[in-house]
């Protein structure tokens, strides 16, 4: 999460120097998007947690002819399938794959509805045993350390655990050909 917000503000912050502001889609009340490049955006969604109030949380959409990874889902599965019928309705494609960059639930709440959507799921192993320990729904694919995934035939993406931060399980995402 701490890296997601971190590359939130980066790019901002980059655009705003550059006299651009990122494009902003409103999916709903509680769901923006934000054009980073032609195919990948960030989602910001806003929701209620037991114990916290009100939280912003963001994660990534990234868009490959007609796939799409969602990198994180927002914090339930309702705000989940908002997001997931903006994208095969809106952007033309269908998610078929969920990265949750660690297991809480602002970035693994919406889960359960992909995988009845059908999209698969791949995170670190770390995250798998954290949400087995919680009983929550765990993503189905894991790696050790790092993993690359092409989606569409011609993006990559690039999963790595580089140790702790925000948890012990966190990843980071990076799309080379993007930069981003």
């Amino acid at each position: 999460m701490r890296v997601i917000a971190v590359c939130t503000l980066f790019v901002l912050g980059f655009s705003a120097a550059r006299g651009q502001m990122p494009e902003t889609i409103d999916v709903d009340d509680e769901i923006k998007l934000l054009r980073l490049a032609d195919d990948v955006y960030i989602h910001r969604s806003v929701a209620d947690m037991e114990g916290f109030g009100r939280v912003s949380s963001n994660g990534m959409v990234i868009i490959a002819g007609s796939e799409a990874v969602m990198v994180d889902t927002p914090a339930n599965d309702r705000q989940t399938e908002i997001l997931t019928r903006f994208i095969e309705d809106s952007l033309g494609a269908r998610t078929t794959l969920v990265i949750p960059t660690h297991w809480h639930q602002d970035c693994i709440g919406g889960i359960d509805f992909l995988h009845r959507y059908g999209a698969e799921s791949l995170a670190g192993s770390m995250t798998v045993e954290f949400c087995d320990s919680r009983g929550i729904t765990a993503p189905r694919k894991t790696f050790e350390g790092h993993a690359e995934v092409e989606i569409g035939g011609r993006t990559r993406i690039i999963c790595l655990w580089p140790g702790g931060g925000h948890t012990p399980d966190n990843i980071v995402v990076w799309l080379p050909q993007e930069k981003i």
